[in-house]
């Protein structure tokens, strides 16, 4: 396999553990997601509609490729429940040959990329 697999982290939120789930499940039974790990709960605080909340939110850290992540982000804007969700996209670097292999292969092969 390819060294130069390129490693896209997704991080979005959600209100459930059961709408997080759904949404991973969903992310690596399509091959769009490696993995997605659920973090929470946690309280989330902002502002609204001119209004302050705070409310229980999970939040899903989305492992994907490069090439594989406009078709995530697409199918997670399509998915989330929320009006506005908060997505944001960080770039990093697979360590080690395993992983990236693992990586590749849990995406469909969609990795070869840089």
């Amino acid at each position: 396999m390819n060294a130069e697999v390129a490693l896209r982290f997704v991080y979005t939120t959600l209100g459930s553990r059961e709408e997080a789930s759904v949404l991973a499940e969903t992310l690596v039974s399509a091959q769009l997601a490696a993995c997605v790990n659920i973090v929470g709960p946690m309280i989330s605080v902002y502002q609204w509609q001119g209004e302050i909340e705070n409310d229980e939110e999970f939040a899903l850290w989305i492992k994907t490729t490069a090439l594989r992540i406009e078709d995530t982000l697409a199918a997670l804007a399509d998915a989330h429940p929320y009006d506005t969700p908060a997505i944001a996209v960080f770039d990093a670097e697979p360590h080690g040959d395993d992983y990236r292999n693992w990586l590749t292969a849990s995406t469909g092969g969609a990795g070869q990329d840089s």
